[in-house]
């Protein structure tokens, strides 16, 4: 027997399921670092900037760091390792991201010559530190 009223609740119901299934999925997505983004943490010291950035998968050799013009920029490649075997699977949802990251921060005063960085299990830590200041203002006596 035919129920008008059930067939649209569920045809309604089974519409927004799907809906709020692929836009909360697709839009929550953007933030995740596999899709291509750095996230990262910069705090700032009276002595120095310390950053720390997760770029999971990845080898030290992978990551180039550069400090001109005060700007401080981060970029990696992963490169998709790709073998016979990929090509003949039938993947159903695949989000291991395979591209370049790339990402900039403006930090004046930073003492170049002695920026460290280390790399370990997926968390890459930049230490900059900031140039001495010298006072430069001269007080006057009045006479």
């Amino acid at each position: 027997m035919f129920y008008p009223d059930r067939n649209r609740r569920k045809f309604f119901k089974d519409f927004f399921d799907e809906f709020n299934d692929k836009f909360f999925d697709d839009f929550f997505s953007l933030a995740r670092p596999s899709q291509g983004r750095l996230c990262a943490d910069l705090v700032e010291s009276d002595k120095e900037y310390s950053l720390t950035i997760e770029i999971p998968g990845l080898e030290k050799e992978d990551i180039k760091i550069s400090y001109e013009n005060n700007y401080l920029t981060i970029s990696a490649e992963k490169k998709a390792k790709i073998d016979e075997s990929d090509e003949k699977q039938n993947y159903v949802h695949k989000e291991i991201y395979y591209g370049s990251y790339h990402r900039s921060f403006f930090l004046e005063d930073v003492d170049s010559e002695n920026i460290k960085a280390s790399y370990k299990n997926g968390i890459l830590v930049v230490k900059l530190p900031k140039k001495e200041v010298i006072d430069g203002s001269k007080y006057i006596e009045i006479e």
